[in-house]
C-alpha cells in the first residue's frame, strides 16, 4: 500500500481505484463518482451498511458509498459490535 493516499471527503477516489479501510480489513472498488448527497460511490462486498431502515446485515455485492460503510461501522459499534472506533480510509490507483 505504499502508493495509497488518505481519502478526503468530497473528492471521490478515481474510478477503478481500490479503497482500503483499516488497511486490508475491508477493501472496495471506487466508481469515481458521487451520489446526490456528495458521498463517494464504491462497489462493496461486505455486510455494512445495514439494509436501509433495518438492522439486518447486507449480504450482497452492493453499490454504496464510503460514507455509507463508515456510517454502518458506527451503527454496528453503537449496537455493541467490536470494531475499531476509528476507520482509516485510503485509496490507491489501478493497477494494484
Amino acid at each position: 500500500m505504499g502508493a495509497a493516499v488518505p481519502y478526503v471527503r468530497g473528492t471521490p477516489p478515481p474510478r477503478g481505484s481500490i479503497v482500503f479501510m483499516n488497511g486490508l480489513a475491508h477493501v472496495a472498488l471506487s466508481l469515481g463518482s458521487k451520489n446526490a448527497a456528495g458521498d463517494s460511490e464504491i462497489m462493496s462486498l461486505w455486510h455494512l451498511p445495514f439494509v436501509p431502515g433495518t438492522k439486518q446485515h447486507n449480504s450482497a455485492y452492493q453499490r454504496t458509498t464510503i460514507e455509507g460503510v463508515l456510517g454502518g461501522v458506527s451503527d454496528l459499534i453503537a449496537a455493541g459490535g467490536s470494531l475499531p472506533a476509528t476507520t482509516i480510509v485510503k485509496h490507491a490507483p489501478n493497477p494494484w
